[in-house]
């Protein structure tokens, strides 16, 4: 199996405000985890738990103004990046911040 180039590696635009809540979400949930994640299965875990909840934040920021936002796709997509928090064992640490 093979996966693909880190996020660091790929053609991205850091510049942007996503890009910077992006790389602020994966350095918190590395900080999470305790260390820096040395294994690539381990940061394609965080990468996939940073833009499901940047994408879920995203259509929240949007219903909150005013636009029309899919409620079936925001479940969707806040139900993933909370099993991926799961897979990465901070599921608990979310309800602790609650």
């Amino acid at each position: 199996m093979s996966i693909a180039r880190p996020l660091s590696q790929a053609r991205v635009d850091g510049r942007t405000k996503s890009a910077r809540q992006f790389r602020d979400l994966c350095a918190d949930l590395s900080g999470r985890l305790g260390t820096a994640p040395q294994d690539a299965l381990t940061r394609t875990a965080i990468h996939r738990a940073a833009g499901l909840i940047l994408s879920a934040e995203t259509l929240t920021s949007r219903l909150a103004a005013g636009a029309a936002v899919d409620p079936g796709a925001l479940v969707l997509v806040t139900d993933a990046a909370n099993r991926s928090l799961g897979i990465l064992g901070l599921a608990a640490a979310l309800e602790k911040s609650k």
